[in-house]
């Protein structure tokens, strides 16, 4: 499960930092949908494979909404690509959405073994 995360984790960085247009998601939908879709994977991906509780959850979204800002921030520094404000959010909301979502499959899971 982890490996898989770190994959997705590197391939969005390198998509993201390459110059141009490039298409994460081979379908076409709008970007910020984009952005909330990729971050909600991550962000699931993640909590299942960290367990815990609520707050390790918390603590997963913010990482990678971290992690999605510090790219649009060095989006800044490539030819054709820039920071928008709307993508940092849909990565946070996207990695949130996507770690409260895995949090309630493991909580349910641990209530079934209990």
């Amino acid at each position: 499960m982890v490996l898989l995360a770190l994959l997705a984790s590197a391939l969005v960085l390198v998509g993201s930092l390459l110059p141009g247009g490039t298409r994460m998601i081979p379908i076409r939908i709008p970007p910020v949908l984009g952005h909330f879709v990729v971050y909600l994977i991550l962000g699931f991906l993640f909590t299942l494979w960290a367990g815990g509780g609520w707050r390790r959850a918390l603590s997963i979204a913010g990482t990678l909404a971290t992690f999605g800002f510090l790219i649009e921030l060095a989006q800044t520094q490539v030819p054709s690509r820039s920071f928008y404000w709307m993508d940092a959010l849909a990565n946070l909301t996207g990695a949130l959405a996507g770690c409260v979502g895995a949090w309630f499959v493991t909580a349910g899971l641990r209530r079934r073994r209990a």
